[in-house]
């Protein structure tokens, strides 16, 4: 690398360090006091770094999205990186940052917990600053997308609250895949941006389960988490068609949230029945929206959306409005 590129990589990270700490100031005053206060797992009489100067490093790893720990650790260990970071920190006499490997030695014993403690002040700083408000649906409602993502896939089992899948069964391709997955739910506060409330890993209690874990039930565990976290916060469920049933309809009414879960052909057949019923009678509602759309392939075009919905069915004692958007 030539001093020339290196001089343009050490002032765009300047840059960039600077605009974070912008937001930081406005945003989040108070996050280096959140993280000086996560409970450390480390016996005090060996450490070098305090908590927050080991969390302040990966937050700062993360927001300049560096590729590695090694990466980071050069990238940071640099005497006027280190000292800019001191400063911030309140700290003084560092000569370095911490080493990648004191890190990892530290997360591996921090209780999640902690920072999810510091994930939920973050969140209230962020809501109360009323920046967001236009993100609101009908003017109240938060926006709350909920669904599940895969982490991690093995060929042989990793411990015992794997998950399992078998594909191609009773063939010579028959394969058995092991993996975790995690569910999310993410408050959207405007167009393509979207920030983690609350995370609830999807697996198996133990080895010798007969049913696995699943999306639902982690569901009923993460909404718990949310209303812990978040008891007064206005909130609208987003979800897929996997969460068209009874227990996800009733958790939502019993945490006094909106939800607007996608319909697929064959999730609900009764319900599906009798809306079909209802709409030949033309007892329905009914709105018809065009608007311009404009996409790179089609400079213009006018899209049409018809919204056809039926208000107070009810499934298994549960008010559901079903909608239909083409």
């Amino acid at each position: 690398m030539g001093r020339k590129q290196e001089r343009a990589i050490k002032k765009a990270f300047e840059q960039d360090m600077v605009s974070f700490l912008k937001i930081q100031h406005h945003f989040f005053p108070n996050l280096v006091k959140a993280l000086s206060q996560v409970k450390d797992p480390r016996h005090q009489s060996y450490t070098e770094y305090d908590i927050e100067e080991i969390l302040y490093t990966m937050v700062l790893k993360n927001i300049f999205d560096l590729f590695s720990m090694q990466e980071m650790t050069y990238q940071f260990n640099q005497a006027e990186r280190v000292q800019n970071v001191c400063e911030i920190l309140g700290k003084s006499g560092k000569e370095f940052l911490p080493h990648y490997v004191t890190i990892n030695d530290c997360l591996k014993k921090l209780n999640p917990d902690e920072l999810e403690k510091v994930r939920n002040k973050l969140i209230g700083s962020l809501i109360r600053k009323r920046s967001f408000e236009d993100a609101r649906f009908l003017g109240k409602y938060w926006p709350v997308i909920v669904d599940a993502t895969g982490l991690f896939y093995f060929k042989e089992k990793h411990c015992e609250h794997c998950l399992k899948k078998t594909v191609n069964r009773r063939t010579p391709e028959e394969k058995t895949y092991y993996y975790h997955s995690v569910l999310e739910a993410k408050i959207v506060l405007g167009e393509n941006l979207v920030v983690s409330i609350a995370t609830e890993f999807i697996e198996n209690e133990n080895e010798n389960v007969l049913k696995q874990d699943c999306e639902r039930k982690a569901f009923k565990r993460l909404a718990k988490k949310i209303k812990e976290s978040y008891p007064r916060l206005p909130i609208c469920i987003l979800g897929d068609s996997l969460y068209a049933c009874a227990p996800v309809f009733q958790t939502c009414e019993e945490n006094k949230w909106g939800y607007l879960i996608r319909y697929k052909d064959g999730s609900i057949p009764t319900l599906a029945q009798e809306y079909q019923s209802i709409l030949a009678k033309g007892e329905n509602d009914c709105v018809i929206r065009h608007e311009e759309k404009r996409t790179p392939r089609k400079p213009e075009e006018i899209k049409k959306n018809e919204i056809k919905w039926v208000s107070e069915l009810m499934h298994q004692e549960t008010h559901v409005y079903q909608h239909f958007l083409k």
